[in-house]
């Protein structure tokens, strides 16, 4: 035990009085002095003069210790607030009794407080305490005075306690095997290289779901850049997500970390302030890296914080540290898959397993890289275990986390640590997301799914993201890691099947009702879409105001609600299933989506046969009709529309089967069969008529007008196209009066009314984008670019045709895709690029002839063999032109078989045959005498005026060239130009020879 002499106590000092003041007087200025090292003044000599120097009398050493106590400044303790002013008052007392040798302050806790808060080592506190039974000793005022004084002036304190050896250099091991986060680790160093010169320490939070490798990124970082530190590297666990270990409490991290620095533990201040200020103070003008790994939250890193530049904190944590100012954030996602393949196979550590060979190993476990370092690691300890075995037991398990665990480490437990944090409500929510079937969720299929409101499952759905339980990969959209979310399908199982139950029946009614709404923006007139009035309506539903609000979230939410229809067939909900099909429908077609949209009406089908509910089915089996039709499955189709048709018929539905009618008409005239095509559409017509339904009338009248001009009636098809046209304006229907357009400017193309067609195909283009609809924007497009290649435009007809097969093509349309390739080969080879126009014409023709479309086989070798003609394959060329002819007599195409002919006989011209033109010319003129068929008349005149010329028939050929000279310029066709040089050629030979 230390005596007095060992103390180096002044002589005239004796007593415990007089020991305690001059204890408290010289250590609580030596206190004050370092903490207000830089303020601007320095109350502990500010007070008194003994022999030259300041020294503190009772009054003032008790208003030191009420500084050190509160942390205050010195313009602070010149405030002086009630509360400093209370406690000095208590403080003043105490220290004047302990001079006046008053036994009432002589207690444990009270004198170890004191020698706490002044730096007191347990040495001195141990003599003070046996200094109290010396009895009364009278306290000398002016020795005391004198020996603080001397005490101050020399330097001479009380002896400083040894102090516990520093560990400035405490980073744990890097790991051997490491893959990826090159981006993550750049950053890190990025921070750190900045943080010596800026005015504020670096802080770099490393954030990401459990298992994600946090840690593992830190560490690495913090090796990597440890050369910057000179003066340490710490690592401190803060134990957020530890089994069994509570979270360190900021006070207590400090105190382990002072410890580290070297700072005695009788020195460790008792206060969380007084330690946040010691921490700082020993950091002051140093370069030191802190690593703080596993935080729960910014409120338990802050405290750790060192105050001046020159350091840098790492800190890794499951939630997002978005209330930590001035900090760098990196979040982590899962691996790459090449580099998840990588460090399975880097852990293996195995001749016989790579990279590729775990590919399907590493996606099973969601390339989370604590899951993937387990089963790399499992790899190694079995020897025995091919890649194939182990992926086959991932495939055969339904519950793949269980396979997922290395001795006392599981993905589970890591996940559920996460879990077990959270509050109850948050825990409801977490468990009922699970049961989406979809991918993902927005707050308000989160809401349904909870029973809440849309505001209220926002928030839950952030805290979730927070606490990266959740990601969010489009604002607004949250969906869990696969993983994860396997986790919390395992904890919803265990709720009551009723709450369950519940839950997914008020996605359900969510779901429909949010179709329904959205799905209006793309009804056609007679389709309005109601939920069913038995089924709840949700409390609110997402603002569909707009069509690019409904598109906007029709697109969203097409794989959940994809889905969502498949598992309403199959759980019991068939009029859920129906009715969000039914309401997607028109959303699908301009969309884009036959695909999908087959997959749903399919499901709707089934699920409303086995529910009975016929008329349901009609409807089902209709729309799915058009969407087969759509992806070119023409007999599929044909049959749905029969069986929709059966269905309206047996329930009495005439409106129904009016429209599976026009509708099976249209199909049927896919493959040619037009006469019957115009009998359904013609029964179609008539149903209407006796119904009163205009619009209904309007869209049998539009096919039927393309019926007559498909069967050479042009003259006809025109007014019946006008009338639809004028039905459809009266009704305020702008997607009618689109379809009616197009066909309307196919027919003036067709005689030869090139003006009018391009101001109607100009008309339905502008509908088409103003509605959104991609696939009737393919559709004129297409068809534009026919035209304009007709009238010479071949430039914009490319650009039209391209941007046409590149709709098509994402549409997933084929049919329009060979339509648009028909018609760019023709473009091509108006512009010398024969060998590319017939490569375009044979991926058409493959089309044509995979979707059975014969109209498209005959158009495809009518281009085709011009083509091949041009390149000088002629044999290739003729037999091409041969069986588009025998095509278009087979389906009753007299425009086809005109062409065809008219081809043939400019074949045979090039060719040198100038008889066998003339009488292919000969044939098509025939053909075309009572039809509107301008253009092809028009070659047929030409060829046959030709034919004449190369025979020496001068007035003969006169007489039929001038007729299509005629003709081409009413049209406003290039070929004018042509024909008009041919007979001035004529005239000057002619006049030469004289």
């Amino acid at each position: 035990m230390l005596s007095r002499d060992d103390l180096d106590l002044p002589d005239e000092l004796y007593g415990f009085g007089g020991w305690l003041l001059w204890l408290v007087a010289t250590r609580a200025t030596t206190l004050v002095d370092r903490v207000f090292a830089t303020g601007t003044a320095r109350p502990s000599r500010s007070y008194g003069m003994v022999e030259s120097h300041h020294v503190p009398t009772p009054a003032l050493i008790a208003w030191l210790l009420v500084a050190a106590e509160f942390g205050v400044t010195p313009d602070d303790l010149r405030a002086r607030s009630a509360e400093l002013t209370a406690r000095h008052k208590v403080l003043r007392t105490m220290v004047s009794r302990a001079v006046g040798e008053d036994p009432r302050v002589f207690k444990d806790r009270w004198l170890h407080d004191l020698a706490v808060t002044c730096e007191l080592a347990p040495e001195e506190l141990e003599l003070l305490r046996s200094s109290r039974a010396d009895g009364p000793h009278p306290v000398d005022a002016v020795a005391l005075r004198r020996a603080i004084a001397r005490t101050l002036a020399t330097g001479r304190r009380a002896p400083v306690t040894s102090r516990a050896a520093a560990a400035l250099h405490t980073l744990p091991r890097d790991l051997a095997v490491f893959t990826g986060r090159d981006a993550e680790l750049r950053r890190v160093s990025e921070v750190a290289a900045a943080c010596t010169s800026a005015g504020a320490p670096g802080i770099c939070s490393i954030t990401g779901m459990a298992g994600i490798g946090k840690t593992a990124v830190a560490i690495r970082a913090a090796h990597q850049i440890a050369p910057l530190f000179p003066d340490g590297q710490i690592f401190v666990s803060l134990h957020g997500h530890t089994p069994g270990v509570p979270a360190a409490a900021p006070a207590e991290v400090l105190a382990d970390v002072l410890l580290t620095v070297g700072v005695g533990a009788e020195q460790v201040p008792p206060t969380l302030e007084l330690r946040m200020r010691l921490w700082r103070d020993r950091l002051a003008g140093k370069r030191v890296l802190l690593v703080l790994d596993d935080a729960t939250g910014h409120e338990q890193v802050r405290p750790l914080l060192p105050g001046t530049a020159g350091c840098l904190v790492i800190v890794t944590s499951r939630r997002r540290l978005t209330a930590l100012e001035g900090a760098t954030a990196i979040s982590l996602g899962t691996l790459p898959a090449t580099q998840s393949a990588e460090l399975i196979a880097a852990l293996a550590d195995r001749f016989d397993v790579g990279a590729w060979d775990v590919s399907d190993i590493a996606w099973m476990c969601g390339h989370l890289p604590l899951a993937v370092s387990m089963l790399g690691r499992q790899l190694h300890h079995h020897p025995a275990w091919s890649p194939d075995y182990l992926s086959a037991r991932l495939a055969a398990t339904s519950d793949r986390l269980s396979l997922l665990t290395a001795e006392n480490v599981s993905v589970a437990a890591a996940f559920d640590l996460s879990y077990r944090e959270l509050p109850a409500d948050l825990q409801r929510l977490f468990r009922r997301l699970s049961l989406q079937p979809g991918s993902d969720v927005d707050p308000w299929s989160a809401a349904a799914l909870d029973g809440t409101l849309a505001e209220d499952a926002s928030r839950g759905l952030n805290a979730l993201y927070d606490h990266h339980l959740l990601d969010e990969p489009v604002a607004g959209r949250y969906r869990f890691h696969d993983l994860i979310r396997e986790h919390a399908r395992t904890l919803a199982a265990a709720d009551p099947a009723a709450e369950r139950e519940a839950a997914l029946h008020r996605l359900a009614d969510y779901y429909l009702h949010a179709a329904c709404a959205a799905g209006r923006h793309f009804v056609h007139h007679r389709r309005e879409i109601r939920a069913a009035p038995a089924l709840p309506r949700p409390p609110a539903l997402p603002d569909f105001g707009t069509m690019d609000d409904a598109a906007a979230w029709l697109a969203a939410e097409l794989p959940n609600l994809d889905a969502f229809v498949g598992y309403a067939a199959e759980h019991g909900l068939p009029a859920h299933a129906a009715g969000i099909a039914a309401a997607m429908h028109g959303y699908l077609r301009a969309a884009g989506h036959p695909d999908v949209g087959i997959r749903l009406h399919s499901a709707a089908v089934a699920a409303a046969r086995s529910a009975g509910d016929r008329q349901a089915e009609a409807r089902a089996v209709a729309d799915l009709a058009v969407l087969q039709s759509a992806k070119a499955h023409l007999q599929a189709g044909m049959a749905s529309q029969v069986r929709a048709l059966e269905l309206c018929r047996d329930l009495g539905d005439e409106a129904g089967a009016a429209e599976a009618l026009w509708r099976l008409g249209s199909l049927q005239s896919l493959t040619g069969d037009y006469p019957t095509a115009t009998a359904s559409v013609s029964e179609s017509l008539r149903i209407y008529r006796v119904l009163g339904d205009r619009l209904g009338q309007a869209d049998a009248l539009t096919n039927l007008g393309f019926l007559q001009y498909r069967g050479d009636d042009c003259a006809a098809a025109v007014p019946i196209l006008t009338e639809a046209l004028s039905l459809y304006a009266a009704e305020r229907d702008p997607r009618g009066e689109l379809g009616a357009l197009n066909y309307l400017a196919v027919v003036q193309q067709q005689i030869g009314h090139y003006p009018a067609a391009i101001a109607s195909f100009a008309r339905a283009l502008e509908l088409s984008l103003a509605l959104g609809d991609r696939n009737a924007e393919a559709a004129v497009r297409t068809l534009l670019g026919c035209l304009q290649c007709v009238i010479g435009d071949v430039d914009e007809a490319i650009g039209n045709l391209i941007r046409a097969l590149g709709l098509h093509t994402q549409l997933g349309n084929p049919i329009g895709q060979a339509s648009a390739l028909n018609y760019l080969g023709l473009a091509q080879r108006l512009t010398g690029r024969a060998a590319a126009a017939a490569a375009s014409q044979q991926r058409a023709l493959r089309i044509y002839r995979s979707c059975g479309s014969q109209s498209g086989i005959a158009n495809a070798l009518l281009e085709l063999g011009n083509a091949q003609g041009q390149v000088g394959d002629y044999a290739a060329a003729e037999a091409s032109l041969q069986s588009a002819l025998q095509v278009c007599r087979q389906i009753g195409d007299v425009v086809g078989q005109a062409e065809a002919l008219n081809n043939m006989g400019e074949l045979m011209r090039s060719r040198g045959q100038a008889s066998e033109a003339r009488s292919y010319h000969e044939r098509a003129l025939h053909l075309v005498q009572e039809i509107a068929a301008p253009i092809e008349r028009a070659r047929a005149l030409e060829g046959v005026g030709r034919a004449y010329l190369e025979d020496g028939e001068r007035l003969a050929a006169h007489d039929h060239l001038d007729q299509a000279l005629t003709i081409y310029q009413q049209l406003g066709s290039p070929d004018a130009g042509r024909v008009r040089m041919l007979l001035s050629r004529s005239a000057e030979s002619h006049a030469a020879s004289r």
